[in-house]
């Protein structure tokens, strides 16, 4: 029984390290994609800026000339 709890105790000891290692390695993961989720936000929101800001402009001078407004 002696030999049987030592081999218990050494099986918990390592389930407990592989699930430890599977944790630290879930929260990197988690983290890089939140970071990746940022940049990528990010990305977006200045694309859509950097598009809308034109596309107004053209609407507008569209509207212009639409209402044939010149000078």
């Amino acid at each position: 029984t002696r030999a049987l709890a030592a081999t218990t105790a050494s099986i918990g000891v390592l389930v407990s390290l592989v699930l430890w290692r599977l944790t630290v390695r879930e929260d990197a993961a988690r983290r890089a994609a939140q970071r990746s989720e940022a940049v990528r936000s990010r990305f977006f929101a200045a694309m859509s800026h950097e598009l809308r800001t034109p596309i107004n402009a053209i609407l507008g001078y569209n509207d212009l000339v639409l209402a044939e407004v010149y000078g």
